[in-house]
């Protein structure tokens, strides 16, 4: 993992710290240079544990709000967000994965279906937290698809914790992408 974490630091780290630079001030390319500042900002807390250590003192409730205003403020792309009663206590890589959740979902959402909707739903469901990202969009043929990174990823992650993950789109229209991560067991984290 220091291995990792020091190739992220020493390369795409680097890159991205440099197109800040070349866009701070640059007229017009204030939501690029967001994007990119984002981008280091997280790609340095990751080098420093593999983990977004500012989530460590938040709930899921706040996680989710700060995840949905980082895509608003990058994207200009609103998210109805509806939280069901409290959430259950995630730990650290729990919270992570959420963040990370919430993060890619409604990043696809918005690349490919530019202009749709987007909605999120959580609750703490069956022992655990489920989340829902929906958008209206076109959607697509799950077969045709090719599975990218980010998806693979996340499904990755979310199944690496125990938890279960979906996919559900049709080209006639809209998207839905959920998870369920158990609840975290008292002094497990």
């Amino acid at each position: 993992m220091q291995r990792l974490s020091a190739e992220l630091h020493d390369g795409p780290a680097q890159h991205l710290a440099f197109a800040a630079m070349r866009l701070d001030g640059v007229a017009g390319q204030e939501p690029v240079a967001l994007a990119v500042n984002e981008a280091l900002r997280e790609l340095r807390y990751i080098c420093r544990g593999l983990v977004l250590p500012e989530l460590g003192d938040l709930d899921g409730e706040t996680i989710i709000h700060r995840a949905t205003a980082t895509h608003l403020a990058r994207t200009d792309a609103p998210v109805d967000v509806q939280i069901a009663g409290p959430l259950p206590p995630l730990g650290l890589h729990e919270k992570n994965c959420l963040y990370r959740f919430v993060q890619e979902t409604l990043n696809n959402g918005a690349h490919h279906a530019p202009g749709a909707r987007q909605s999120l739903r959580a609750a703490a469901a069956k022992g655990g937290l489920q989340v829902d990202t929906l958008d209206d969009g076109p959607g697509f043929d799950l077969n045709a698809a090719t599975d990218g990174l980010g998806l693979r990823g996340l499904r990755e992650r979310v199944l690496g914790l125990g938890g279960r993950f979906t996919l559900h789109s049709t080209a006639k229209g809209g998207t839905s992408v959920s998870m369920w991560l158990p609840q975290m067991q008292k002094g497990a984290e």
